[in-house]
């Protein structure tokens, strides 16, 4: 266990609060508060939930007990929503390490802004399933829409990114616009995953932005939405004026 960046007074009390981390997940229980404040004991409470996952996979296979399927669900909308919280948290921790760096420079990092409630945006998700034989081959069998050209708020946004894993935008630079998509990194971890050995991996794809076709002020704002970090984000000052557009 890594020791390093201890929140607590002695490595005796962080090894305790581990231990109860990874209890609380091994039982699929709550996560605890202390859990959602320190990084290092949210990923041993992941820890405990995928043990649990792999108890009730183990238990279905044995002669005579019967799992719920709903024991699953909730299990597998845990891992989701603590792989959220530990995504957040170090996208939070990368932010703070370079912000003093940059303004040591003279130079201002761009921070998200709060977005207006009639910001709409018309999306469509599609999703790859990759099964083994697929990942041998290097080539995905086939593919579908799970949502097509729908129009969504803020806030319905950033829960179908959540909800889909997209923590990646296809490329470093939003000014590489119309060509850009956000997608998943990892494949997810649900029934299909764990029994069939199938990945599936989903890609968001922005078809217009409050009516206008997405310029890269507004993939910006996705980015900044469902924190898919690009490696040359659009400064504040760039941003602002894209979306207010040319003077005449």
């Amino acid at each position: 266990m890594n020791l390093q960046n201890n929140p607590y007074s002695t490595p005796k009390e962080l090894e305790d609060r581990v231990e109860e981390a990874f209890s609380a997940g091994e039982r699929a229980r709550p996560i605890p508060d202390a859990a959602k404040e320190h990084l290092i004991l949210t990923q041993e409470y992941l820890k405990g939930l995928k043990d649990h996952m792999t108890g009730l996979y183990i238990a279905r296979d044995i002669e005579g007990v019967d799992i719920p399927d709903a024991d699953f669900e909730a299990g597998r909308a845990l891992i989701r929503e603590t792989e959220n919280l530990i995504a957040e948290t170090q996208t939070a921790w990368e932010y703070e390490q370079h912000r003093d760096f940059y303004r040591r420079l003279g130079l201002e990092t761009h921070e998200p802004e709060q977005e207006s409630p009639e910001d709409t945006f018309v999306v469509s998700i599609d999703c790859e399933y990759w099964e083994p034989e697929d990942l041998e081959a290097g080539q995905s069998s086939w593919a579908d829409t799970t949502v097509e050209r729908e129009a969504v708020d803020t806030e319905t946004l950033r829960r179908l990114a959540q909800d889909h894993g997209l923590d990646s935008p296809s490329a470093s630079d939003p000014r590489q616009a119309p060509s850009l998509w956000f997608s998943s990194s990892t494949p997810r971890e649900d029934r299909a995953y764990f029994e069939q050995g199938v990945h599936k991996y989903y890609s968001l794809h922005i078809h217009e932005v409050n009516g206008h076709p997405p310029q890269p002020a507004d993939y910006q704002r996705v980015s900044d939405l469902i924190g898919a970090r690009f490696d040359h984000p659009l400064e504040r000052h760039e941003a602002t004026h894209e979306m207010d557009g040319p003077d005449f």
